[in-house]
């Protein structure tokens, strides 16, 4: 965004907050425009109507481009009601490859027939599909605790009904018991 599409946005601003100080601040405007420089003008024209229409408050910056989609990533335009998701799968992806250095996770995964996702990205899965194929396998995997939780069962109950469904598992495999990964 440009200086020009910002003293827009001042413009714009002026209209919605008349008497708010922060428009005279020409300080102000210059901060605004080093955080809006990676967003497209039409996109923060959006966020600051938004921001409007809900707040009789002049917004701060981050008011503004906590709404915007991550300059980061490409986000195809009928994908960005979905930029929260898109911005932590990074994140997750990160997690994945963690997971699959845990040699139990690893085999868990495996005796299912999934991949850890190091390896599925190797023979050139997309991450939507292994977290498709993941979900699918995870429900050959023993439950999760929250899942026992949910069944109302308390925090030592859950923990033996997991131990129990881990080493069943186990043994349905053909594997010595490695416990819960």
């Amino acid at each position: 965004m440009e200086k020009t599409d910002v003293e827009k946005l001042f413009t714009l601003l002026g209209c919605f907050y008349p008497n708010a100080r922060q428009l005279r601040n020409k300080n102000m405007q210059v901060a605004w425009c080093l955080a809006l420089e990676p967003y497209a003008y039409e996109d923060a024209k959006a966020a600051v109507a938004a921001y409007a229409r809900k707040n009789k408050f002049f917004p701060d910056i981050v008011d503004i481009t906590g709404k915007l989609p991550d300059p980061a990533v490409d986000t195809p335009e009928e994908d960005r009601e979905k930029w929260p998701v898109i911005r932590i799968t990074p994140y997750l992806q990160k997690l994945a490859e963690r997971q699959a250095n845990i040699p139990a996770q690893a085999l868990a995964l495996s005796l299912v027939g999934l991949q850890t996702w190091p390896e599925a990205r190797a023979d050139g899965m997309s991450w939507p599909d292994w977290v498709k194929a993941h979900d699918a396998a995870a429900k050959q995997l023993p439950p999760t605790w929250s899942a026992l939780k949910q069944r109302g069962l308390t925090y030592a109950e859950s923990g033996a009904a997991m131990k129990q469904a881990w080493t069943d598992f186990w043994a349905a495999h053909g594997e010595t018991d490695r416990g819960i990964p």
